[in-house]
C-alpha cells in the first residue's frame, strides 16, 4: 500500500553567501517543521 501526499505544495527559497549558511538555514527549518508538526517530504535524490 502506497500513500501519496495532497497536491498542496510549499516551496522555500533560502539566499545565502556561503554553502554553510545554507546548511544552518536548512537545519533551523528543520526543526522548525518537528517543532510545529509538519511533515518533510523523503529525500530521494541520494541513493
Amino acid at each position: 500500500m502506497k500513500s501519496f501526499m495532497s497536491d498542496k505544495w510549499t516551496i522555500f527559497c533560502c539566499s545565502t553567501r556561503t554553502r554553510w549558511q545554507l546548511r544552518q538555514g536548512i537545519t533551523r527549518l528543520a526543526e522548525f517543521f518537528d517543532i510545529s508538526g509538519f511533515e518533510q517530504q523523503a529525500d530521494t535524490t541520494r541513493g
